[in-house]
């Protein structure tokens, strides 16, 4: 508070000649330590400003300055729950595109299994079909060496002899294989069942 700022600095005088104000009121609007700015009053006569006024000014810059800093922490309120919901709304959003990518990886893993299995039931048929169709030429050309070599044996030299008898190992041996892919075949279209 300064009641004369002629008698108290005369240099002001020359930098106020427009305002012609003498006496001075100003209040710091700060907050703990913080200021926001400064209320400053000004008068035309000399000693207008009491210790009562200054206290009534005192108050209005505390008040202001709790006014602005209330403000202040309501916009950073305001930016937090802005944020937050920011946040919830992309959350949401990566739980929509990761619900999505599960269905779709759902649907390609039941695309490909029914795929799998198509594949596999068509082997096994496949399998059946030849190994079932191989067995009889197989046990036809076994009968035939064999009575070759029961009805004949005593007239072939031989080479003949080992000829048919490896005609017969080897259709026994391929009617074995046949057999086994069979065997196969039906145990893979059989359900199996795990104990512990």
């Amino acid at each position: 508070r300064i009641d004369d700022i002629g008698k108290e600095n005369p240099a002001f005088i020359e930098l106020d000649k427009s305002l012609r104000v003498k006496s001075y009121l100003a209040a710091p609007v700060s907050k703990t330590g913080r200021i926001f700015g400064v209320l400053i009053f000004g008068h035309a006569e000399a000693s207008t400003f009491t210790p009562d006024a200054e206290d009534v000014i005192g108050s209005l810059a505390a008040a202001g300055a709790i006014a602005i800093d209330n403000a202040m922490l309501y916009q950073a309120l305001q930016r937090e729950l802005q944020e937050h919901k920011n946040a919830e709304q992309q959350l949401r959003q990566a739980q929509d595109e990761l619900k999505i990518t599960n269905e779709q990886l759902e649907m390609r893993v039941k695309e490909r299994t029914a795929s799998l299995e198509e594949a596999v039931s068509q082997m096994e048929e496949f399998s059946y079909s030849v190994s079932h169709d191989l067995r009889a030429p197989l046990r036809a050309m076994n009968a035939y060496a064999e009575a070759l070599l029961q009805e004949y044996g005593d007239q072939l030299d031989e080479t003949a002899q080992g000829y048919l008898q490896r005609i017969c190992r080897n259709s026994l041996r391929m009617e074995k294989l046949t057999h086994d892919v069979l065997t196969y075949s039906r145990v893979a279209r059989s359900e199996v069942i795990v104990t512990r």
